[in-house]
């Protein structure tokens, strides 16, 4: 009886693709394509090896990897017959007409851009606990983990905060499973960094209360926002922040309309905030107050509400050396603010709002007052939002102010 058992078994390696070659094997010495066939006989010695590295029919390189995670093997009929890369065996019966596969590992590169607004890729990233330049190449053998940190980072005066990956998850850091090339992005988000030497002017008593700061570096910084809150040294009352003027870039310094330097803690702690706006991402700076004492101008420091509108008297009394029309405040609004006011003599005052067609929309003022410092309330929630301007009028005295009303 003839026996057709197979006398051979067949040597590969794991390649995905079926476009002929399987790249290269070791057989007893000898270098040779695969897959291949090798004739043997029952009971004899073979020796396989699996050639490391090499490139497959996808373009990879691919090697032995002995590591922990997705270690690389010799199988034949789905068992693992080896992890070594050089493998010798007995031949037996079970073995004829089998394959054996060297499972090598692809070696995969994983790159990470930056996506800054307005910039091209450029900063840093931190993979496995490295930092690297974006755009660096990190191999990692397929089915291995990687960890990536986005981290925080400035770039050109603006700091930028990481807001999400590629495929929209948010988890920083985040570790990836590797099976294949892959460019990873981090997506960022851009604010402004706080200006730089912000210091207060002409710091004496009756002095009005002036801020000075050097450019923020950024061309795209494209406005200054000044931000007041404060604190009443006799009741404790804090208030604001409140929105005090909006500056243009190449300005500089803010002299506020109202307040005036104190000596001591006598009427208000004041904290004034100078926050740059970056116009490519439409963000602010984080708040970054800088503390000084003041209070109303001449020693004046407080207001007493009679019903119509709040004088500002002081424990003596006090008459103010001008008339004075002081810009509103908040502006801009919504709804209400208030208009300040001084009169050096008593007389009859009128204060008008008009709208911007010269429409008058409300009298605050109407009567005769006498000499002092005078805050009025006004109230728009009537009114439409737009520009207004309000007038002081006496028998010696005129003046007109814009006021921005934002609903």
């Amino acid at each position: 009886m003839v026996d057709y058992t197979p006398s051979n078994i067949t040597v590969d390696n794991n390649f995905t693709a079926s476009n002929g070659t399987h790249g290269l094997v070791v057989v007893n010495s000898t270098q040779q394509n695969a897959p291949c066939t090798v004739p043997v006989t029952v009971g004899n010695s073979e020796t396989l090896q699996a050639v490391s590295p090499q490139t497959d029919n996808q373009g990879y390189q691919v090697i032995w990897h002995t590591g922990a995670t997705n270690t690389s093997s010799w199988k034949s009929a789905g068992i693992v017959r080896s992890n070594n890369q050089t493998y010798s065996f007995t031949v037996a019966q079970a073995d004829l007409g089998n394959a054996f596969i060297a499972n090598l590992r692809k070696v995969c590169n994983v790159t990470v851009q930056n996506s800054f607004v307005g910039l091209s890729n450029q900063g840093v990233i931190i993979i496995n606990g490295d930092t690297v330049d974006v755009s660096t190449i990190t191999p990692v053998v397929e089915g291995n983990n990687i960890s990536i940190c986005a981290p925080t980072q400035v770039r050109n005066y603006i700091q930028y905060t990481f807001d999400h990956w590629y495929d929209g998850n948010t988890q920083n850091p985040r570790t990836f499973t590797i099976t294949s090339h892959l460019n990873l992005i981090a997506y960022y988000t851009g604010k402004p960094l706080a200006v730089t030497n912000m210091r207060y002017l002409n710091v004496s008593a009756g002095n009005k209360i002036k801020i000075a700061w050097d450019e923020q570096p950024n061309n795209n910084v494209s406005k200054y926002y000044i931000y007041l809150k404060g604190k009443d040294s006799n009741t404790g009352e804090k208030w604001g922040p409140d929105l005090r003027a909006t500056l243009n870039r190449g300005t500089l310094s803010y002299t506020d309309p109202i307040y005036a330097y104190t000596d001591g803690y006598t009427m208000f702690l004041l904290q004034y905030d100078v926050r740059p706006y970056y116009s490519v991402e439409q963000s602010y700076a984080d708040s970054n107050y800088s503390a000084i004492f003041g209070g109303f101008p001449r020693g004046l420091p407080k207001a007493i509400d009679d019903g119509k509108d709040k004088q500002i008297v002081s424990n003596g009394n006090i008459t103010p050396k001008d008339f004075d029309l002081f810009q509103n405040y908040p502006n801009p609004f919504n709804p209400t603010t208030q208009i300040s006011y001084s009169l050096k003599e008593n007389g009859f005052v009128t204060i008008k709002v008009y709208d911007i067609l010269g429409k008058v929309v409300a009298t605050l003022v109407n009567e005769i007052k006498p000499a002092g410092v005078y805050t009025v309330d006004f109230d728009a929630s009537t009114l439409s939002s737009g520009i207004y301007f309000y007038t002081i009028k006496t028998n010696k005295f005129f003046d007109k102010k814009k006021m921005i009303l934002m609903k």
